[in-house]
């Protein structure tokens, strides 16, 4: 029973608005469905008894009959919203075979003095996960709009999309729905804008937000299963409620689409790939340099373009040899080119630049038959992508925009006007002609965060920007690494001491220190098409000096071993998998292979004491973790049960340390004598990490003495973006109800 008294509650960052049906954090709303709400409603209301299972599905459904994996996907749901990790809740809490309990403190308030509200022109009907609130009214304050009505080819487009979601709703909101389209002669400018969440698939956490198809019926996303660790891409289609996984996706990062939304390409195990949506098996189209590149885009002239280690690579969308189409200019001080996004005519297509330069990093107009490109926005903007009804829509200042675009004479035109607030400039943003518009699944708080063995934090460095492959210097008194920032990009060294950071060059990853500790060895991209293998003393002098180039395939480096006398490096690219070689630093300096196999051997460490090698392979059709003699191979012995991935030594070498598949932490004893001798498995917590274990070298880092642990990490505190979608944003505001 409600208590006309309270108006709503506060808990935490939080306040849960009764009256207008809003859930806030910080002041920002949360996009949450309407059985969400509700449910959390209950939950707090009943504060801090357990509230059972049958309790909550009788009030939050009380006309429907529905099982208890709808409460469960709405728990689920709910959770994500808050940001409340089910393992270690700080909000809600489940009580096995009972119901769940909301956990933190609440406090109400009262309702406040409200003016008269005006006369609305019709009555308004229950509130609902589908909001039609205008678009102004989704972010920050704007200045009037000029957007004008969609033409008629877009209008049907939007009005079948609208209709599709309709169908998946409650009967009260689809009557709704049919009293507010249904209008004579397709009066298209008397549309109101949509905003609704997409759910997850039950039991799953958002990996990548959603991408929608060409022709606007569909939503593809990249979501882990919590249990399992499996990552995989899933699609929905607008007029369903469910989505189904793409079997065969596995390890999957930023899909897109083909022109005709009938395949879906996407990487994954170094390969950019293509799959359909029918059920066939992934084609592998070509190798790619790196695990993660930023971004793929699929032309209607049968031209994939993506970008990978700081280039834009071109293939055929039937596979083939790649082609460089662009890279950095080194007098432009250009460290980076992403998210490619082609424009209609298939030959043009937009990009964005990093750059030490401001002058020189934004958004950039390119094309596949000339060296010609453009800059259309600075580098304040990111995630840029265009949609067919003639706007290009970017983040600034966490603002999602939109703005006119003249694709043929490729320039901006009119005002930047605000579609949405709060928007992480990581978030995925996808548009689609009739006004059909996603963004979200961004996260809000990562940083470097120490971690003691029973998986507590023990203090966070600051001021220190997130960082890959981060490794400690020999006296455990600095940190190199390369910055997960896409502003802040290159390798940084960090004073352990004072917490200070400095930035080191604006390009390079994998960073390895000299057993001595006055150097570091690393990968970039320079004047070669392929990565090479640089050094450079971390004090003193700035010259890097090129230890290995060559054209034939990428080069990753892994480790330098205690002696100084090798270098070890993952080599893969063109046509071939990822082995493991060594770099001799005496003689002439030739490459010799250590690890060559059908399958994939990557993440490789060197043991304290120098005659053995940790590293991860996929021989078994799984990423397990090995132990193998070093330099020489010899017999090997695999460490992790049930997949692993991002093994670390312990300082003495006696513990081995590595990421099971649902990240869990996980310690074993070693003893290295003639042989291996693997002693006691055992796990020490949940990694607070996101994301495919392969795609880096490492996401954390250990103290010589097993004590402590540096992760990348995704703090407890972290709110991830939901994937909202828009229905007819581009609506002109003075003809909306």
């Amino acid at each position: 029973m409600s208590d006309p008294q309270i108006s709503g509650y506060t808990f935490a960052h939080f306040r849960l608005d009764l009256a207008t049906h809003q859930l806030l954090r910080d002041g920002q709303e949360v996009p949450l469905g309407v059985k969400a709400f509700d449910t959390l409603v209950a939950l707090i209301r009943h504060h801090p008894r357990v509230v059972t299972k049958d309790e909550l599905i009788k009030w939050v459904w009380p006309d429907s009959f529905v099982s208890e994996d709808s409460l469960t996907h709405t728990i689920s749901a709910l959770r994500r919203a808050l940001g409340d990790d089910p393992s270690q809740p700080r909000f809600i809490t489940t009580v096995a075979r009972r119901g769940y309990r909301f956990l933190a403190p609440v406090t109400p308030f009262a309702p406040a003095e409200q003016p008269a509200p005006e006369p609305a022109p019709a009555p308004v009907a229950p509130a609902t996960h589908v909001s039609t609130t205008a678009p102004e009214d989704l972010g920050t304050p704007a200045h009037p709009r000029t957007f004008a009505p969609s033409h008629p080819r877009t209008f049907a487009r939007s009005h079948r999309v609208i209709w599709a979601i309709a169908g998946a709703l409650v009967a009260l909101v689809a009557v709704l729905l049919v009293q507010q389209w249904q209008r004579p002669d397709g009066d298209a400018a008397a549309e109101r804008a949509l905003r609704f969440t997409q759910d997850l698939p039950p039991g799953t956490t958002l990996f990548s937000g959603g991408v929608l198809s060409p022709d606007g019926e569909k939503i593809a996303l990249v979501a882990r299963d919590d249990r399992s660790g499996r990552t995989q891409i899933w699609v929905r289609s607008l007029d369903s409620a469910e989505a189904r996984p793409l079997e065969g996706t596995d390890n999957a990062t930023r899909p897109f689409w083909s022109p005709d939304s009938r395949f879906l390409g996407y990487f994954a195990a170094m390969r950019v790939m293509r799959v359909g949506l029918t059920g066939d098996a992934p084609q592998a189209l070509t190798p790619t340099l790196s695990a993660r590149p930023l971004g793929g885009t699929w032309g209607s002239r049968g031209v994939i373009v993506y970008a990978d280690f700081g280039s834009l690579f071109s293939v055929p969308d039937a596979g083939g040899t790649a082609t460089r189409l662009l890279a950095p200019e080194a007098a432009a001080q250009e460290v980076g080119l992403r998210l490619p996004h082609f424009l209609p005519d298939g030959a043009h297509f937009i990009y964005g630049v990093q750059s030490a330069d401001p002058d020189q990093a934004g958004i950039y107009v390119a094309s596949l038959n000339d060296q010609e490109r453009t800059r259309i926005l600075d580098g304040s903007s990111t995630a840029a992508t265009y949609s067919s009804d003639g706007y290009l829509l970017f983040v600034r200042d966490r603002v999602l925009l939109a703005q006119r675009f003249d694709e043929h004479a490729r320039q901006l035109t009119g005002e930047a006007t605000p579609i949405a607030g709060n928007v992480s400039p990581g978030a995925v943003i996808s548009a689609v002609g009739g006004g059909l518009l996603a963004f979200g699944g961004g996260t809000t708080a990562e940083g470097l965060v120490w971690f003691d063995r029973t998986g507590t934090p023990v203090g966070k460095l600051k001021e220190t920007t997130p960082l890959n492959n981060a490794e400690f210097s020999p006296d455990q008194r600095q940190l190199v690494g390369a910055s997960a920032d896409p502003s802040q990009g290159g390798l940084w060294l960090v004073d352990l001491d004072r917490g200070a950071a400095t930035g080191l060059m604006s390009d390079g990853t994998a960073p390895v220190w000299a057993p001595d500790g006055d150097r570091i060895a690393f990968t970039a991209t320079r004047k070669t098409a392929m990565p090479a293998i640089y050094s450079r003393f971390t004090s003193g002098k700035n010259e890097d000096e090129v230890l290995l180039a060559n054209e034939q395939n990428a080069k990753i480096l892994q480790d330098w071993s205690p002696d100084g006398n090798y270098l070890v490096y993952v080599s893969g690219g063109r046509g071939t998998r990822n082995d493991l070689w060594l770099l001799p630093l005496a003689g002439d300096r030739t490459p010799v292979p250590y690890l060559e196999a059908p399958s994939n051997q990557i993440q490789a460490a060197i043991s304290p004491n120098g005659r053995w090698i940790t590293y991860v392979s996929d021989e078994s059709g799984m990423w397990e973790v090995f132990i193998q003699a070093f330099p020489v191979a010899g017999s090997k012995r695999r460490i992790s049960v049930g997949g692993g991935a991002q093994p670390q030594w312990r300082g003495d070498g006696r513990e081995l340390y590595y990421l099971s598949l649902d990240n869990t932490l996980m310690a074993v004893d070693i003893t290295l004598n003639g042989s291996v001798q693997v002693g006691r498995l055992r796990p020490l917590f949940k990694a607070p990490v996101l994301g495919s274990l392969t795609d880096y070298r490492n996401l954390y880092t250990v103290t010589r003495d097993g004590a402590r642990f540096l992760f990348k990490a995704i703090a407890a505190d972290t709110y991830q973006e939901p994937i909202s979608i828009l229905v007819n944003w581009n609506q002109e505001p003075g003809t909306r109800n």
